[in-house]
């Protein structure tokens, strides 16, 4: 299957119900890694080199 398009369409109850089960931790959000603000280039060349499922998380 090749995806060439998507819609996303604003849903203020959805959200709110997925808030909800993140925080109870039903839900996990998928992160690529986790690395200090002042390594943000180092996230930044690993997000465009790809091959990464999730999101890179800066902490301070």
């Amino acid at each position: 299957m090749t995806v060439t398009s998507a819609v996303v369409v604003p849903d203020g109850t959805l959200l709110r119900e997925m808030l909800a089960l993140t925080a109870q931790g039903i839900l996990e959000p998928r992160r690529a890694g986790t690395v200090p603000l002042d390594k943000a280039a180092y996230a930044y060349r690993a997000f465009r080199a790809g091959g990464h499922r999730g999101r890179w998380v800066l902490t301070s």
